[in-house]
């Protein structure tokens, strides 16, 4: 591998969107990649829990886009409004800041679905909090599992 070569990305970090043993929700978690499993594990817990290849059946790399409902700064808008208009810009705008606003959020999911040890369906699912760092990670995952992906016609 030269200077500028391409590295194989073996682990990334991602936030877990539920409790899973020791690994609670919403904590960051190392997703790691071994010879013949997979390694979760955090700050917490540190003997990391595995996940053999040939238990997981699919693996999902996806954007959710969420309408996030915001009330607006009332105060925050009465001090511009008077810095720039003396007593009445104040009332101006705070009278502004009156309801909400909304806002889109777009978030990156990451989903292992595998067979658990007692034979059902069950699915690992994370956020990278990163903006698409955990990419390389999910095709090098889909490799190792040898997973093909489905092109539409």
């Amino acid at each position: 591998m030269g200077l500028f070569g391409k590295k194989e990305v073996n682990s990334e970090y991602f936030k877990l969107l539920q409790d899973i043993g020791k690994l609670g929700k919403n904590n960051m978690t190392k997703v790691e990649l071994c010879e013949d499993h997979i390694e979760l594990s955090n700050a917490i817990q540190r003997k990391p829990l595995t996940l053999k290849y040939s238990q997981i059946t699919d693996v999902q790399y996806t954007q959710n886009i969420e309408t996030v409902e915001k009330s607006k700064s009332v105060i925050g808008r009465a001090i511009i409004g008077k810095a720039l208009f003396g007593d009445v810009g104040a009332q101006v705008g705070g009278m502004s800041g009156l309801g909400t606003k909304s806002k889109k959020e777009l978030h990156f999911l990451f989903a292992i679905s595998y067979i658990s040890s007692s034979g059902e369906d069950a699915v690992l699912l994370f956020e990278d909090t990163r903006l698409y760092h955990g990419a390389k990670l999910y095709s090098n995952l889909r490799s190792k599992c040898n997973i093909q992906t489905i092109t539409e016609l």
